[in-house]
């Protein structure tokens, strides 16, 4: 890289007021940075020579009043307005200070969801990310340096596919790059060829979205354009190193098979839903579950989690559960805390199934009754149940007759006579072979009479039945409209309660157990007139109170005359409204609870699920530990190779330094928010990498496709992770562990840092140092510079002209002959881009010499899969593609990366950034006289449209002449808007359409016009008025052919056609995953 290039980088980017040379920035960062004299003269050294460079914040702001020194920050991008927001907020002060953020926009509900608060719809992530977008347009990092943002969206959303086409059409969300994060179980469906697999089913339109469509999706957008990226979550979530903390967009939390889960078809197990789609439901409404419905994730530690009210769930500590952070009278504000993180007297969130419709099943209300007398005051026998009733009043009575009544809808002989009474015990019974068949058909047995998991599978009319029936035996109405009404049922089971407990909550009724009496001895009576001491059970009861009791008494109600009337003179007596429910429950312990197989499950659009009553998490929903950010530095491994070798004890040196300076690099570093410091403080995560390596290969003579040189890089990536976590334990004993080092992956090994290696993105370093970027091969080994004046010539890759020289020298033509010959390979090379077809050169040559398009994309895996094997994070690499790999290739690679144990990966085939694989050149004006307009016809043939915008209906015709838009007319309809104005919109569209301006200029400029009133009015059909009649143009268009212009000639794209860069105009090259582009003439890259 010559002196002027680097000077214009300088003065861009990096140099602060006072400074004049790159010495001058190495001294400030050096001096910011160590704590002694011997360290900053290390520091310095290793800066100044190129042999390792901080990543461009830290170079541009350590020891400035800035002091961001961090590249990258992850960002928690929540569900609600003040979520969303923040996040934004938090993005643009990151940005101001010179760091690039990434967004797991996942959380966001789909298009079309209802929002509570406002009664409309929710407009899906998609829309959000444009206004990420557009934030990010007028922010520039720090001063020098243009904001960067990754987007990522879960494959499981529903609107995944409207993510993956989010950037088809070119300039959409140009300030993302945007990545699909998907998993092995998606993966193994593509591998498997099960295309017609639905995979997620949108919650609110009913959408079926197959395996097939999303794959396809994914290959077509990277054909396209070279997006969206794709990222493995289990592969990321097997190399987290700080799991005690919860897991990357984790598949890790999870619940145990005996779980009760709500489904839309009923109450459901765990280990009822393994492999099967199933209806989740969460607070009222049903959302479809992933295709296999829940998967095994292994065998895990659990821990039992239980609740002052009763509530209990089995669950890993890094499962989210649903806690409240601040309730008002009317208002919850909630967040997702790992289990694990709860401590007792954290609120948390049950499920509100008041909404919820009525579920099927087995058992009806009248045989539920019955089923509730047996588990109430029953006797379970060998050939028949017994039910009893022990009292002679009106209550008894009640209850008497309408078990009779039920029985009756049973098989039963013909003497069934139906009750009978007991002599001298004031017991009446009823006997009937048909309940002992009912109650063994739903799991009870004789000394079991229980609520059994099949019992708790009934249908909501069982439910009601069950419920009232054993009310009727057990339960009581007491209290005083001063103390107090509440409902209670005494138990000495409190599993049984819990049962109960679960059951009615499902209703919509929440309760609370109370343990009443310890197990111990009492006085009873002996049944004989007397009494008699005998061991009693703890005693237990479920109280239901508040607005519960409204609730209870539609649904379940007492048959019992007595205690029904004692129900509704307590609740007349009331004079005000009774407490209402907030379905929160308290945490009272938190214990471990063994190990054992666990289970999880995706539940697109909602992402939970009612797990025991409680409100949780389902799998992957987890940002990617928000708030971590990470300081990066790459070693230049060019500047270590010396006659044929690399000098690996100098790399083991440079790279413990570069340990300690990133490790001084956190303790310097001034966060943009509190957040982002505690969660890097917590890990002190660091990036160590390398740049130069394709310089280093070329210097070894290795091509970058060869077995030796992939070995090569194995054995110098390896010995630079294994340095770093050397030094990184060293460091430990010096200065201690980094805080969340318990129940890391690190385990007995003390360290420093969480993580340590990476390969960054090095696209303005590797500038400065004068090397190859990061792992990427050379783009192009000769491109074409501005000068300041304008002026362009060619640059030439400096070891690619000195052997280009010396191999020219060896065929032993003479000074002149041998001059030409070197121009004549420049001037291919720059031409086209390769060596390879230049015949009078040795094969030996035009082997090292490959570009990164000239190597097989096959290859360009390979070597990504060497280093991620010797790597902690993840690595910033593009596959590069010529423009004539097909989307069969495209898919394939994505399948070798999978299988490769890639984190992630980008894929850009070469020219495929342009709108179209076409370039448009201009003819001479000259050649063409000015085209007039035609004359309108008297007829013309078109469609109108009415429309809703912000403030008005608008009626909009659009009249279509030789198969194009010719003219529209605007009209009001109504009170609201403007006919003057859109009488004017009208006509300045027709004479634009009608003196040859296409008609997408229009739809695409009025897709830019916002509108406060359409914006709040949810049944605007888009942004503003001119929004609206920019879609119908298009609508009316869609369907038809438009001719191209006579004034432009389609001509195919040469291999020398190029991006451009925005600020200089050269060309751009792509690598190091960002498809934006860096430019090698002013520094600009779209990725940093």
């Amino acid at each position: 890289m010559s002196d002027s290039v680097v000077d214009s980088i300088l003065a861009a980017r990096y140099l602060r007021k006072g400074e004049r040379t790159f010495d001058d920035i190495c001294r400030r960062v050096a001096a910011a940075l160590a704590q002694n004299e011997s360290e900053r003269e290390d520091y310095y050294e290793a800066m100044h020579s190129l042999r390792f460079l901080p990543n461009s914040p830290t170079l541009m702001n350590a020891g400035t009043d800035i002091g961001q020194l961090s590249a990258c920050f992850t960002l928690y991008v929540g569900d609600s307005i003040p979520d969303i927001f923040h996040a934004l907020e938090w993005g643009a002060l990151i940005h101001k200070s010179g760091g690039g953020t990434g967004y797991n926009f996942s959380h966001i509900r789909p298009e079309g969801a209802p929002v509570q608060s406002t009664d409309g719809v929710a407009s899906g992530p998609i829309s959000f990310m444009k206004v990420f977008n557009a934030a990010t347009d007028v922010i520039k990092q720090g001063g020098r340096r243009r904001g960067a943002n990754m987007g990522i969206l879960n494959v499981w959303h529903p609107d995944v596919l409207r993510f993956i086409h989010a950037k088809n059409v070119e300039g959409e969300l140009s300030n993302f790059n945007i990545s699909v994060m998907v998993n092995d179980r998606f993966m193994e469906f593509v591998e498997a060829g099960q295309f017609q697999k639905v995979w997620v089913t949108h919650p609110h339109t009913g959408e079926e979205i197959t395996v097939g469509a999303i794959w396809n999706g994914i290959v077509d957008g990277i054909w396209k354009n070279g997006e969206p990226g794709v990222l493995f979550y289990d592969e990321i979530n097997r190399k987290n190193p700080t799991p005690n903390l919860g897991e990357i967009d984790t598949t890790n939390p999870c619940v145990t098979a005996d779980t009760w889960v709500m489904t839309g078809a009923g109450p459901r197990q765990v280990a009822d839903l393994v492999g099967t789609a199933f209806d989740a439901a969460a607070n009222g409404m049903t959302f479809r579950s992933g295709p296999g419905g829940f998967f095994s994730t292994g065998r895990k530690e659990v821990v039992k989690m239980t609740t002052k009210e009763g509530h209990c769930l089995r669950l890993t500590r890094s499962h989210p559960v649903c806690r409240v952070k601040s309730m008002t009278r009317y208002r919850t504000e909630t967040e997702w805390t790992c289990a694990g993180d709860l401590s007792s007297g954290d609120q948390i969130l049950l499920h509100d199934h008041r909404s919820l419709p009525a579920w099927h099943g087995p058992l009806g209300r009248e045989e539920g009754y019955l089923l509730g007398l047996l588990v109430g005051d029953g006797t379970l026998k060998s050939d028949a149940a017994v039910l009893s009733v022990w009292e002679s009043d009106r209550g008894a009575a009640s209850v008497m007759g309408h078990a009779e009544a039920c029985a009756y809808t049973l098989a039963h002989r013909s003497d069934f006579s139906g009750w009978s009474a007991v002599k001298g015990r004031g017991e009446h019974r009823l006997k009937l072979a048909a309940v002992r068949d009912l109650a063994v058909l739903h799991g009870m047995a004789p000394g079991n009479k229980t609520i059994t998991p099949a019992l708790e599978k009934a249908s909501s009319a069982g439910y009601c039945g069950f419920l009232s029936g054993l009310f009727d035996c057990d339960a009581s109405v007491q209290g005083t409209t001063k103390k107090g009404i509440s409902v209670r049922l005494a138990q000495s089971s409190l599993p049984l309660l819990r049962s109960v407990q679960r059951m009615l909550l499902r209703l919509g009724i929440a309760s609370r157990i109370y343990r009443r009496r310890e197990a111990g001895f009492s006085v009873l009576p002996d049944g004989n007139g007397g009494s008699k001491h005998y061991r009693v059970r703890t005693q237990y009861e479920l109280v239901i109170a508040g607005e519960n009791l409204l609730f209870f008494r539609e649904r379940v109600g007492f048959i019992h005359a007595r205690k029904k009337e004692a129900l509704e003179q307590a609740l007349s007596s009331y004079s005000r409204s009774l407490n209402r429910e907030r379905f929160v429950a308290t945490v009272s312990a938190l214990e471990d609870d063994g190990e054992e197989e666990v289970y999880d499950v995706q539940v697109p659009g909602v992402n939970a699920f009612d797990a025991n009553g409680l409100v949780v998490h389902n799998c992957g929903e987890q940002p990617l530990l928000p708030f971590e950010s990470c300081v990066l530095g790459s070693i230049n491994l060019a500047m270590f190779v010396r006659d044929g070798a690399v000098d690996e004890e100098g790399l083991r040196r440079i790279t413990r330094m570069g340990v300690r300076f990133l490790d001084a690099v956190i303790e310097r570093n001034v966060f943009p928010i509190p957040q982002i410091e505690e969660a890097t403080r917590k890990t002190r995560k660091v990036g160590l990498g390398l740049m130069g390596v394709h310089d280093a290969l070329l210097m070894l003579g290795l091509p970058y496709d060869s077995e030796e040189g992939r070995a090569v890089c194995e054995r110098i990536m390896a010995l630079v992770n294994d340095t770093a976590v050397e030094e990184s334990h060293a460091l430990a004993a010096e200065k201690g562990v980094f805080p969340a080092f318990e129940g890391s992956v690190w385990g007995e090994y003390p360290m420093r840092n969480a993580a340590l290696t990476t390969i960054a993105p090095t696209g303005t370093i590797s500038l400065l140092a004068g090397c190859s970027s990061g792992i990427e091969p050379v783009f192009s080994y000769a491109y074409t510079r501005k000068n300041t004046v304008g002026k362009t010539f060619v640059m030439l890759h400096p070891i690619f002209e000195a052997e280009l020289r010396r191999a020219v020298m060896a065929l032993g033509l003479g000074t002149e002959e041998a001059e030409r010959k070197v121009q004549e390979a420049i001037d291919h090379v720059h031409e086209t881009g390769t060596v390879r077809d230049i015949g009078w050169l040795p094969v030996s040559f035009r082997n090292l010499f490959q570009t990164a398009l000239d190597i097989d994309w096959r290859d360009h895996v390979r070597m990504q899969a060497i280093f991620q094997r010797h790597v902690h994070a993840s690595i910033s690499k593009t596959i590069n593609m010529p423009n004539t790999a097909t989307r069969e290739e495209i898919a394939e690679a994505v399948l070798m990366a999978w299988r490769s144990g890639l984190k992630g990966m980008t894929i850009y085939r070469t020219g495929s950034r342009e709108d179209v694989v076409l370039a448009l050149k201009e003819k001479e004006p000259a050649e063409k006289p000015a085209e007039i307009p035609p004359t309108r016809p008297k007829e013309l043939a078109g469609k109108t449209y009415l429309c809703q915008s912000g403030c008005c209906r608008l009626y909009i015709t659009v009249n279509l002449l030789d198969g194009r838009p010719w003219e529209v007319f605007i009209r009001t309809v109504g009170s609201g808007g403007c006919e003057a104005n859109s009488n004017a919109l009208g006509r300045a569209i027709s004479t634009g359409l009608q003196n040859g301006v296409p008609h997408q200029k229009f739809v695409k400029q009025f897709a830019k016009v916002n509108c406060i009133s359409a914006i709040r009015n949810p049944a605007s059909e888009g942004l503003s008025c001119a929004d609206v009649v920019g879609r119908c143009i298009d609508l009316a268009a869609s369907k038809q052919t438009i001719t191209t212009l006579d004034t432009w000639e389609i001509t195919e794209v040469s291999g020398k056609k190029k991006n451009l860069c925005p600020e200089c105009g050269a060309e751009l090259d792509f690598g190091e995953g960002c498809n934006q582009g860096i430019c090698k003439n002013c520094g600009w890259s779209g990725c940093s």
